[in-house]
């Protein structure tokens, strides 16, 4: 019902005409596929301007592994199986990524630069994970992740 992109703009406004051809394409297709009209989103894009090195890596690991495991069963407690799960979904790019499949539309140097080996990262992602679920990951980093603050 969703769909997460991690982007970089490179020409002004280059993300909302992005997102406004990529989404009026996909509801143009929808309707004509299943003789359907109208909107096929609730609403308009959000996104949220990332502004840290920080940043940039839990919202890549929210994207590719958090959101994810969020739709698996013990996606933590078996995170080697879930994590190998999210690295042959196709609609996940973690296995882009690292070399599982490759996308022309996927470039992941900017973060791959910072992760140089799969195992890296999942220790990143794991350590995120456990905190997570109780520990310590603290308040301040949670909290840019949100779109929607309750």
């Amino acid at each position: 019902n969703h769909f997460h992109l991690l982007l970089r703009e490179i020409k002004q406004n280059g993300i909302s005409t992005f997102m406004q051809k990529v989404c009026t394409s996909y509801a143009n297709y929808f309707n004509s596929k299943y003789e359907e009209s109208g909107r096929i989103f609730e609403g308009p894009y959000k996104f949220k301007i990332i502004n840290s090195e920080e940043y940039l890596q839990y919202v890549d690991a929210y994207i590719q592994i958090i959101n994810p495991f969020e739709l698996m069963a013990n996606g933590v407690k078996n995170f080697d199986k879930a994590f190998e799960e999210a690295a042959n979904n196709p609609f996940c790019s973690l296995g882009e990524s690292f070399g599982k499949r490759k996308l022309s539309i996927v470039d992941r140097k900017m973060i791959n630069d910072r992760f140089p080996s799969i195992e890296i990262y999942k220790k990143f992602v794991k350590d995120i994970l456990i905190s997570k679920k109780g520990l310590s990951l603290p308040a301040e980093l949670l909290k840019p992740l949100l779109i929607d603050q309750i």
